[in-house]
């Protein structure tokens, strides 16, 4: 791979990282490595470089993660202009992330940096599909925490802004899911299902690893997920919203069924 262009040889390889610990208290993580926000609102994805988790507290559950490196959205196949590369498409990238976990209520908050975006191009649209982004820097705040009100109800919320854009909507993106229960791959039989409203601004939401709302949409989705035999997870998923770039004399109705099957080896 170049780790420079954050791009594959020959070969497609979409992770491949080590991982280790330093001492009693930390872990590197170096490679191509996965790239996840908490709750993977704005990132579910990977780049070229290293992650550094330090825990702490009585319990350790308290962690400060600091990331760095390169990323690139197309990573192999961007749609390059004339007399560009790949590297021109890749910017670097730089987070800092603190994570809280007790019993009741897990926290968090990230500051990320991304900087060296080749601005205006149709290939940082990919992330999207088809929204462009216009700025050659992103700022991005994010805070956000899980409330457990018992075994099987909890409630989540995440709240993120990207400082560099000046479209109040594109800018943001938020979340709040009210859970019931959760599917477990090992215990055949169970069940778990949400009811969520999302709005991800498209300058803002780089990679989800939600499938009910994209990039530059918001409204309400519906899911439930259920273990018929051990290691095969079904899930299924609605979502009823709008585009939230369309003019707000057209706006764009949108909704999505989603099916989905995962085996787990």
């Amino acid at each position: 791979m170049n780790a420079d262009e954050d791009a594959n040889g020959k070969t497609v390889v979409a992770r491949a990282y080590a991982k280790g610990p330093i001492g009693h208290n930390t872990t590197v993580t170096a490679g191509r490595i996965p790239l996840l926000d908490t709750y993977g609102m704005l990132l579910d994805e990977h780049m070229s470089g290293a992650q550094i988790d330090i825990a702490s507290g009585s319990d350790k559950n308290f962690t400060t993660s600091l990331l760095a490196g390169r990323y690139n959205p197309g990573h192999d196949n961007p749609d390059i202009l004339p007399g560009q590369t790949l590297k021109d498409f890749t910017a670097d990238f730089y987070a800092t992330q603190f994570n809280y976990k007790s019993e009741k209520f897990d926290a968090n908050t990230m500051y990320a940096v991304m900087t060296n975006i080749e601005p205006g191009s149709t290939n940082w649209g990919t992330w999207a599909g088809q929204t462009v982004y216009d700025y050659d820097k992103m700022n991005i705040w994010s805070v956000g925490g899980l409330y457990r009100f018992d075994n099987n109800w909890g409630l989540l919320g995440q709240y993120a802004v990207n400082t560099e854009s000046d479209n109040s909507d594109d800018k943001q993106a938020y979340m709040a899911e009210l859970q019931y229960k959760n599917a477990n791959i090992t215990d055949p039989g169970s069940w778990g299902a949400y009811v969520a409203y999302r709005h991800f601004g498209k300058d803002v939401t780089i990679a989800t690893t939600y499938k009910d709302v994209f990039n530059n949409q918001k409204g309400f989705a519906i899911g439930a997920s259920y273990v018929p035999v051990e290691n095969l997870l079904a899930s299924v998923k609605y979502f009823d919203g709008k585009d939230i770039d369309s003019d707000t004399d057209t706006d764009t109705d949108t909704d999505r069924f989603y099916l989905n099957l995962d085996f787990f080896y």
